[in-house]
């Protein structure tokens, strides 16, 4: 079967495609996103990463009656929708998008510095217990704004904790981060050595054009492309084309 797909719950038992939530992604990824897995999205302001990972949400959600936190940091939820719709993305059912005034007024603690741990899982439960409902797909945006927040802490174990909560209580996370480039960070940063899967979005030269570009670095348990492709908006929302 081509295309990318999720198996969520008992072994084999198909829940549901992402293929339909950006289009063209079976060409990069064949097989399954394991269960638990914490996927980080990469690159540069105006990459798409937002857009990217919300297309998929908000087609898993909508068609499985499931419920996921979206959380913003960067900007107000009201812009994030607007921006989504610009997309041709539409549309927040089943998505909590929360922003940071949402995580001030609920977190009144929350002032110069953020406990990252206790911040997560007090989100997670608060949802969760508003909604009758368990959080099944979790994205945070960014971490590259939240660690500003945290102080003086060990950067790695915060994170390695931060994903051990997110594997145990959701069935797919997506952390975004944001930076120019994989290649330009130092060996050995803790969110690039401890997630389960890398997708790079950038922009680069595309014949006498610049264009953007997805490039598949790293996705445990599945096989995968590792070469870049054209990423677009189409009329129809996200697109994924030719490699380049």
């Amino acid at each position: 079967m081509d295309g990318i797909y999720i198996y969520l719950g008992q072994e084999g038992d198909l829940m549901v495609t992402l293929k339909n939530g950006v289009k063209g992604l079976s060409k990069l990824i064949k097989g399954d996103i394991p269960q638990s897995s914490i996927v980080l999205v990469t690159g540069a302001p105006g990459t798409l990463k937002s857009g990217f990972v919300y297309a998929i949400l908000q087609n898993y959600l909508s068609k499985t009656g499931k419920y996921g936190l979206y959380i913003t940091l960067e900007q107000s939820r009201e812009s994030l929708l607007i921006n989504m719709k610009s997309l041709g993305i539409g549309g927040d059912r089943g998505i909590e998008v929360v922003d940071f005034s949402d995580i001030r007024e609920k977190f009144r603690e929350v002032e110069k510095r953020i406990n990252m741990l206790k911040l997560i899982n007090g989100l997670l439960d608060f949802f969760e217990n508003k909604e009758k409902k368990k959080i099944t797909c979790f994205a945070l945006d960014s971490l590259s704004a939240l660690l500003p927040l945290l102080g003086e802490v060990d950067l790695r174990s915060e994170i390695f904790h931060l994903f051990q909560i997110l594997r145990k209580r959701c069935e797919t996370s997506f952390i975004l981060c944001e930076t120019p480039s994989v290649q330009h960070l130092p060996e050995y940063t803790p969110e690039y050595f401890l997630g389960d899967g890398i997708i790079e979005l950038g922009i680069t030269r595309i014949g006498k054009r610049y264009g953007r570009y997805i490039q598949i670095l790293k996705m445990r348990g599945t096989p995968h492309k590792i070469d870049r492709y054209e990423i677009r908006v189409g009329s129809s929302g996200i697109e994924i084309l030719n490699p380049i």
